[in-house]
């Protein structure tokens, strides 16, 4: 059996440029290296992810780091019905609205952000939140 896995656009960002203590490095190689694991974004987060990389990176690097994440990463894309969710929402992050309903759609077990935060206004959430250390661990 799978581990259905959504991925917040920080655990790539603090990978890519560096911006945590090596945790967010660590998770990607896991999973990348993990059969039993499928991970997932949303299409908003590759926006996201090169906007912020080609500022620090380059165009070229960040063309490619793009390419490493379509080839070992699945993409979720937000959709009207994940809007109008969201929109519906007692969560204060719209962008973390976003996420947690796109990521139900496609039947995801845990979510790992830094920001866990972010996520506590769902009771009985059907997803686990974990951080990168976390999600290591378990």
């Amino acid at each position: 059996m799978k581990l259905n896995t959504f991925l917040d656009a920080d655990i790539f960002l603090d990978s890519f440029l560096n911006r945590d203590n090596g945790e967010a490095k660590e998770l990607l190689e896991l999973i990348v290296n993990t059969p039993n694991i499928n991970a997932f974004l949303s299409d908003l987060s590759i926006a996201n992810i090169h906007y912020l990389t080609k500022k620090k990176l380059g165009e070229n690097y960040t063309k490619e780091l793009i390419r490493f994440i379509l080839v070992n990463f699945k993409i979720i894309p937000i959709n009207e019905n994940v809007i109008k969710s969201a929109l519906n929402s007692n969560f204060k992050d719209f962008k973390s609205a976003l996420e947690y309903f796109a990521s139900q759609k496609y039947f995801c077990e845990y979510i790992v952000t830094r920001n866990k935060k972010a996520f506590s206004t769902i009771k009985n959430f059907d997803i686990e939140v974990l951080t990168p250390k976390e999600f290591l661990i378990f």
